[in-house]
């Protein structure tokens, strides 16, 4: 799906963050895990994009089920092909509904810049609420913890030569 990409962030809640990645008719969601920290591994991903790397992904551990994002940059043709698939561990088709596997080929700028921007809006709204974050664990090893002041130099400096540039959505 050429362009649809939409991410966005939900509200904190006893130790978990739900991650929405939508191409407009389908959506899936990612249930983020303070035990797995998913946020440093996000950062480093798209760091490591925007860093020119070719083939990138990382594992989301929803602690029983997990979800792999890759992306394949194709300098040839300007885009990025972006596979959101879900492992599927413990689901049982037909008791608990298989997730589908979505596939979007866009420009870099734009998956770079939606993941980016999603992750900021989130980590400055009302919806990221640490005390909530690391609540179950009942270790308070995030209280205090700023996610807001883990902004990533090296994507914004990327992202802000794509605008310069008009390469950027």
């Amino acid at each position: 799906m050429k362009g649809q990409l939409q991410v966005r962030f939900g509200l904190c809640q006893s130790g978990w963050i739900r991650r929405h990645i939508s191409d407009g008719t389908q959506e899936v969601t990612l249930w983020c895990t303070h035990f797995e920290d998913p946020l440093p591994k996000l950062l480093t991903w798209l760091e490591a994009l925007a860093g020119g790397l070719d083939r990138c992904g990382w594992t989301l551990d929803e602690e029983t089920d997990r979800v792999e994002l890759n992306a394949y940059v194709r300098w040839m043709i300007s885009e990025v092909r972006l596979d959101v698939r879900p492992l599927n561990d413990l689901r049982l088709d037909g008791v608990i509904p298989l997730r589908p596997t979505l596939r979007f080929d866009l420009p870099l700028p734009d998956l770079i810049g939606r993941f980016y921007d999603a992750f900021l809006e989130f980590v400055t709204s009302d919806r990221y609420q640490p005390e909530e974050w690391s609540r179950s664990a009942g270790q308070g090893i995030y209280d205090g913890l700023d996610w807001a002041a883990w902004r990533s130099a090296p994507v914004e400096a990327w992202l802000a030569s794509q605008r310069k540039h008009g390469t950027f959505i």
